[in-house]
């Protein structure tokens, strides 16, 4: 119990139980949100690539988790989209007791992991058609020459 030395207070909107629960089912999908969509620049960019996705998304996630919406400047508008920063509302309010947006911050969680599980399917089956389609033009085949190949291999029998 990481949160134990902290003195955490789970219970000041919720039970403690049911605050600690949820607060370790923000952190991870906060971690699941995060990690699916650098998964998914690993899939798209390689291994050797990923301090260009990874630098970048750390910093534009953390540039906008310390200030509430209101205080940031222009600029930094984009953040109620950040996984971060709705990780951050979700533990105020269990903690702290403020304002409670916990469905629209677990939507935003909830949409970031789903938006890259579907990317992530989305990227490994166009690369796999891809290598396999390029395995076949190596070997002489064609993706639609299968029924054309079928059919003669039917009447030479």
């Amino acid at each position: 119990m990481i949160s134990l030395p902290f003195k955490a207070h789970f219970g000041a909107h919720f039970t403690y139980a049911g605050g600690f629960f949820l607060w370790a089912w923000t952190l991870f999908l906060g971690m699941a949100s995060v990690g699916l969509a650098t998964e998914f620049a690993i899939t798209i960019m390689g291994p050797r690539f990923i301090s260009f996705f990874l630098i970048p998304w750390i910093l534009v996630n953390v540039s906008v988790a310390t200030l509430p919406h209101d205080l940031q400047p222009w600029i930094y508008r984009y953040g109620v989209a950040m996984p971060f920063y709705n990780v951050g509302r979700i533990i105020r309010t269990i903690i702290f007791d403020t304002k409670n947006e916990i469905g629209r911050n677990m939507g935003v969680l909830l949409g970031w992991t789903g938006m890259s599980i579907f990317t992530i399917c989305l990227a490994t089956w166009l690369f796999r058609r891809e290598s396999v389609n390029a395995h076949r033009k190596g070997v002489g085949e064609n993706e639609y020459d299968a029924p054309e190949r079928m059919a003669k291999e039917a009447e030479q029998v």
